[in-house]
């Protein structure tokens, strides 16, 4: 007699038990899937790391749910295959209990431990041989206990995936700003000037001169704007990194009280409001509305109510515009538990590990959306948006590295910091340019720094950026100063060109004893 298909209760019998076996096996999957992607999760324990990607706790969300989605597919394909094979894939998966817990191993080690005694790839290396020996031996010994007391002893790991995502949403939330729809605007004073803020990153000013102390000919928009600007030869840069200099400028604080040079959480329990020389503090006194467009910080949530509005991309992906058939944060997200797995992959194995091989051109390529897309923000602000009571600061990655940018904007091979100079000043002409279309160049103070000095710059020059001040036109003639200026004692300068007061009254608020007229100069 044929043996009935469904119980008292309706349910599919067979459907059933295979529904019932994937879901035992599934925990133990998630919980070796979790493991093999220990590198990537490893990673985001440490505050700098998760600041570079701006990660958030919806990212992490996400990520649970994506390798969870990913075991319940292996579940069901191991579940289906072991009955295909008359449970032949059980029978001989417990021996590989000894593959799975050296792989497991070595994503779980952080490679500093290992450094210590070997190289890191000879060392994973051997893990693996050593696994895959006692996995073999396992299977000529089917019978022995060890394996068995492993296999079964395994079965705690189920708790792993929960405990690992419930301490990452511990961790606040460091959001980007990808979308942006400019407010109306609503200053409260609106016949205040524009205050326009432009910093660069990684430009030592010493690199953009000429010996007559005139910006070098092939940056031709620098130049333009030098000699319509207040000059200062000895500005100071107030960090040696973004991390340190940008928080320290935007918050007039002094380098050598706050340096820490990673991100720490703790950073958001600040109060943007106490510090009242803070250039976002003082724009949000006078009525000004502000606006960052720029990449790195968390600025939404570092500034909170002192800013109105942002648009703000992470520093470090891979993909913003079409990749992996996803959203571009699960494209990263994707790509970075790729790069992050850990094994025995010397350079001469890139092209056999998509991890590896794609890792440097797909970062560069990220590079390039991420300057094109602040750069396009910018423009459309400027020419649509920007009025009279705006405080904006526009922070493009140029001409950091990684070297991709040719003078004419182009992508090749040749490419490096002074080709990234280049490049770095044909952005700032488009970004004048469409200024002086909306007719709002003339009214504008405009500022044009550096969050630090080039990397590579001899350590008494580093920190020496450039500081360009241009006032409202026909207010003060334009010079060089050398008198040293430490960008982080600015704030009575902000202030009073917030409050209106006459440019030659502001521009007094700054250290000029030292000064050279622009006919002296060579301008």
């Amino acid at each position: 007699m044929a043996k009935p298909m469904f119980h008292s209760d309706g349910w599919p019998s067979r459907a059933r038990a295979f529904a019932l076996l994937c879901t035992r096996r599934f925990l133990n999957v998630f919980a070796w899937v979790t493991l093999g992607a220990g590198g990537f999760l490893g990673m985001l324990f440490a505050a700098p790391n998760r600041q570079a990607i701006l990660w958030t706790r919806r990212d992490t969300v996400e990520l649970f749910l994506f390798l969870a989605v990913g075991s319940l597919l292996a579940s069901v394909v191991l579940t289906w295959a072991d009955q295909w094979f008359r449970g032949a894939v059980k029978r001989n998966a417990r021996h590989f209990i000894y593959l799975l817990l050296a792989a497991a191993i070595i994503q779980i080690v952080p490679p500093r431990h290992i450094y210590r005694y070997l190289i890191d790839d000879v060392v994973y290396a051997i893990a693996l041989v050593v696994g895959l020996f006692l996995s073999f031996w396992s299977l000529r010994f089917p019978r022995n206990r060890l394996t068995s007391r492993l296999w079964s002893g395994s079965r705690v790991l189920f708790l792993i995936p929960f405990l690992l995502f419930a301490n990452l949403l511990r961790f606040p939330s460091l959001p980007e700003s990808p979308d942006f729809s400019p407010k109306n605007r609503t200053a409260v004073n609106p016949e205040r000037p524009p205050v326009i803020l432009f910093t660069f990153d990684s430009i030592a000013w010493i690199h953009c001169m000429d010996a007559d102390g005139r910006v070098r000919a092939d940056l031709p928009a620098l130049r333009v704007l030098q000699e319509q600007s207040l000059d200062w030869s000895r500005a100071r840069s107030p960090g040696r990194c973004t991390m340190v200099s940008i928080p320290n400028l935007i918050f007039q604080r002094d380098p050598s009280e706050w340096n820490h040079p990673e991100w720490r959480d703790d950073i958001l329990r600040l109060d943007p409001r106490a510090f009242t020389n803070g250039l976002f503090s003082l724009a949000k006194e006078a009525g000004y509305r502000t606006t960052i467009l720029g990449m790195y910080l968390p600025y939404t949530r570092m500034l909170g109510d002192l800013l109105d509005q942002a648009f703000v991309l992470a520093s470090y992906g891979r993909f913003r515009g079409t990749g992996l058939p996803f959203t571009p944060r699960q494209n990263n997200l994707v790509m970075n538990i790729l790069q992050n797995v850990r094994g025995p992959f010397p350079e001469r194995w890139f092209r056999y590990f998509p991890h590896l091989r794609y890792a440097e051109r797909t970062y560069n390529r990220y590079y390039v959306e991420m300057n094109h897309a602040i750069e396009a923000r910018t423009l459309s602000f400027f020419g649509n948006h920007l009025g009279p009571g705006d405080f904006v600061m526009v922070e493009m990655p140029v001409p950091h590295w990684p070297y991709v940018f040719l003078p004419d904007g182009s992508i090749g091979p040749g490419a490096d910091y002074n080709t990234h100079l280049q490049y770095a000043d044909r952005v700032l002409n488009g970004f004048l340019n469409a200024l002086r279309q909306a007719g709002l160049y003339d009214a504008s103070w405009i500022l044009f720094t550096s969050d630090h000095g080039q990397d590579y710059t001899r350590n008494a020059e580093k920190n020496h950026v450039p500081l360009l001040i241009k006032p409202p036109a026909g207010t003060i003639p334009a010079r060089r100063i050398d008198t040293p200026i430490h960008m982080w004692e600015m704030g009575p300068f902000f202030r009073s060109v917030f409050q209106g007061r006459p440019a030659e009254e502001s521009a007094a608020l700054l250290p000029v004893d030292e000064s050279v007229d622009s006919a002296d100069s060579g301008r």
